[in-house]
């Protein structure tokens, strides 16, 4: 049987992410860790905000723009997130940019979507 718990201490946060590295994962603001019997750790989820941002490029302006991902990154931090994602699309005026506005490309990874 497969458990479900919070992470309650920095040194569980340690040992998940040195369990992840050697394995090859990559944690991104783990909440909680999946555990077999309560005990051994195999493998954890985030719940990381994803952003989908649709800007008129008939009528906004890059100014626009970087005010509206201010206002966005506000209300998350108000929310208690420390990070979040936003998917881009190579053809997007922003995406030559996203590295200069301080996001991380995840190149090794596809989004995948599902209707609950």
């Amino acid at each position: 049987m497969i458990t479900l718990n919070p992470i309650q201490s920095l040194e569980e946060f340690q040992q998940l992410q040195a369990q992840a590295a050697s394995d090859g994962g990559h944690i991104v603001g783990p909440a909680s860790f999946i555990a077999r019997r309560g005990e051994q750790i195999i493998g954890s989820f985030s719940v990381v905000p994803m952003v989908w941002v649709w800007a008129d490029t008939r009528v906004a302006k890059a100014k626009d723009s970087v005010q509206g991902l201010q206002l966005i990154e506000s209300h998350l931090r108000l929310q208690g997130n420390k990070v979040y994602g936003m998917p881009c699309r190579k053809t997007s005026p922003f995406f030559p940019v996203m590295e200069k506005l301080h996001f991380l490309e995840c190149t090794e990874y596809q989004t995948f979507l599902k209707n609950l």
